[in-house]
């Protein structure tokens, strides 16, 4: 009885319906694939703004450098960037976060600014016509700067910090 069963099962799927395969289908494959990268984490407390307990340091500025462009396949096939700045600042001053995009040569191509007043995450997206500022971005600088209000001092409670990522959207196709 088992082997009857079996062979019932097998001529079915023998004698089953198919549909015909289009390989050439293959040919046209479409993947949407978003990858993420961390840029720049910083924290900073009061007296990374003073100078013998005084208030005098009111800028501070970092870069670094970005040469993922330099490959030909990303150049391609990337669609889209968004670059995400999260803060926190429980210190008892507002700032201003400048981040500054050049070229390899040192031309500046872009300024996306925003203060800790602002709800956070800030959120700069380059797509289209200004696809071309971030693809041919090879240094990003951040300056942070400090705004007017109560001076800090040594014993000035909190801090400010800022983590950013990239988030990369592509369109492959074959």
């Amino acid at each position: 009885m088992r082997k009857i069963t079996l062979l019932v099962i097998a001529m079915l799927i023998f004698v089953s319906c198919t549909k015909d395969v289009d390989f050439n289908q293959a040919n046209d494959i479409q993947i949407s694939p978003a990858v993420e990268l961390s840029l720049i984490y910083t924290q900073a407390y009061a007296s990374n703004f003073l100078v013998n307990g005084v208030e005098v340091a009111t800028t501070e500025t970092d870069f670094i450098e970005v040469d993922i462009f330099n490959d030909q396949f990303i150049n391609d096939n990337v669609t889209k960037v968004d670059l995400h700045f999260e803060t926190e600042n429980t210190l008892p001053r507002e700032f201003l976060f400048n981040v500054n995009f050049y070229s390899e040569t040192g031309a500046y191509l872009h300024t996306y600014s925003f203060t800790t007043q602002e709800e956070s995450p800030h959120i700069a997206t380059f797509e289209d016509n200004n696809l071309n500022i971030i693809k041919n971005t090879n240094i990003l600088e951040f300056t942070i700067t400090l705004l007017s209000g109560e001076p800090l001092t040594e014993d000035t409670p909190g801090s400010i910090s800022l983590q950013s990522k990239a988030i990369f959207y592509f369109n492959i196709e074959s």
